[in-house]
């Protein structure tokens, strides 16, 4: 069981996302927008952030450039889920910390769940 903590702006995804994995055990909370992401990211305090990169108020990398915790606790991980699919942004979502970068059209549930605990247990050797 870990905590999750989802941001995404479509409640359609953010709610099915949810869905899943708390299905799986997993503590989960949602965010609409970047800006509440980060509020809720200093108070839940998540081992796994999905984030998306289009957002209102502050996209995935304003997000990851004002997420302060990567440099305090470098184990919360960190996905991109978009259906952006620029090498650039890619690039740089890498470098400010994500661990990985997933295309939303091309990720089914049972995947989602796959990506998470892999990530986890990479996070507990």
């Amino acid at each position: 069981m870990a905590r999750i903590l989802i941001v995404e702006d479509n409640d359609i995804l953010s709610n099915a996302y949810g869905l899943v994995l708390t299905h799986h055990g997993h503590v989960v909370e949602s965010a609409h927008d970047g800006m509440k992401g980060l509020a809720q990211a200093k108070t839940f305090y998540p081992e796994l952030i999905l984030l998306d990169m289009l957002m209102p108020n502050l996209d995935g990398i304003g997000f990851l450039k004002a997420y302060d915790c990567i440099r305090k606790h470098p184990d919360v991980k960190i996905v991109l889920l978009t259906n952006i699919n620029e090498e650039s942004l890619v690039t740089q979502a890498l470098d400010l910390g994500a661990q990985q970068y997933v295309l939303k059209a091309e990720l089914a549930p049972k995947e989602l769940v796959a990506l998470v605990d892999r990530l986890l247990e990479k996070k507990r050797e």
